[in-house]
């Protein structure tokens, strides 16, 4: 006879859709996620609760709370939800960027981007990314297991974000897409063919939202890659530190054209160009093939300006070699 009943698999699904529930229910929920996640804006009153909002040019909030603060402000927490899945690139500064958009469109009048997870995920190398506030699995386990509105509800609740944190412990395990799996594959034959030059990485398995195609040209820096963001419609170059804006500025700007921009890309910094958007879990490459073909050739006009940059740094040191030399 089983005497214990929980669900044997958590999904980050699964404690979106109950922190979702108690958002929507819990006022008790309500007000001491708000005092977690912003103290200095004490509830008044629910606005709503959304999961899996998406902003179509900047991705998808797992969870947005909104609520009235006692100064009457409309207050909006953006929740990223991780149970050992790896972040993507520039996910924090997305979610900056969908708050500040939720305040310019008038849906808000000001934010907080928030990160809930194991302990063990927040203190590993994993989770390099900035939100304004971190809250924990165990946290959240601990404000259920100690609630007295409903012992049995409560404890059942407390033990599925515990089985989210035990599941930390034994390993992300993502669920591949037969879709996107082929579609890289087909977009890695295309590029090792007609484009050598890129070093694209080799295709593996895939989740369905993994639509970043990585290229390692050996001219760029060892800290540094090529990627076509399939979903987004871009083509960059990031630049992991110890590169700074000012520095890849330096040395990239003189060579890019109008249609190039240099940003910052959350702790990196990106050369940015725009491509068409591709939807790789409902299309093949055959139906996107000029989309695909275009994303290469900008990823070749990329890896141009690294190469010219490349090769006048190495004349700037070779000059000032001889220089030397010649004084010495």
């Amino acid at each position: 006879m089983l005497k214990t009943r929980f669900i044997a698999s958590v999904s980050e699904r699964d404690i979106d859709l109950l922190l979702l529930e108690e958002f929507s229910v819990s006022i008790d929920f309500r007000k001491w996620f708000q005092n977690r996640v912003a103290h200095a804006y004490e509830y008044q009153a629910e606005k709503g609760a959304w999961h899996s909002l998406v902003e179509s040019e900047l991705g998808e909030s797992d969870i947005v709370f909104v609520y009235i603060s006692r100064s009457n402000q409309r207050v909006a927490i953006l929740i990223e939800n991780k149970i050992d899945a790896p972040p993507q690139p520039e996910q924090a500064q997305r979610y900056s960027k969908r708050g500040e958009k939720g305040i310019k469109d008038g849906y808000w009048d000001l934010f907080k981007t928030c990160v809930i997870a194991p302990q063990r995920y927040l203190n590993s190398s994993k989770h390099d990314q900035d939100y304004d506030v971190e809250v924990s699995y165990e946290e959240l386990s601990e404000y259920f297991a100690a609630s007295d509105f409903d012992s049995a509800r409560s404890l059942y609740k407390a033990s599925i974000v515990r089985e989210g944190i035990e599941q930390n412990r034994r390993g992300y395990q993502p669920e591949y897409s037969s879709a996107m799996t082929a579609f890289v594959a087909d977009y890695y034959a295309i590029a090792t063919q007609d484009f050598p030059e890129l070093h694209m990485q080799e295709p593996k398995p895939r989740p369905s939202g993994s639509t970043w195609i990585i290229f390692k040209p050996a001219v760029l820096p060892h800290n540094a890659y090529l990627c076509h963001q399939l979903s987004a419609g871009a083509v960059k170059i990031f630049f992991s530190a110890p590169h700074s804006l000012e520095s890849v500025t330096h040395m990239y700007g003189p060579y890019v054209s109008p249609d190039v921009t240099i940003e910052p890309a959350g702790k990196s910094v990106a050369l940015i160009m725009q491509v068409p958007k591709i939807c790789p879990q409902d299309r093949s490459v055959a139906q996107e093939l000029e989309a695909v073909m275009f994303g290469l050739k900008i990823a070749v006009k990329l890896l141009r300006v690294a190469q010219r940059a490349a090769a006048s740094n190495r004349l700037l040191q070779s000059e000032a070699h001889e220089g030397s030399l010649f004084e010495s």
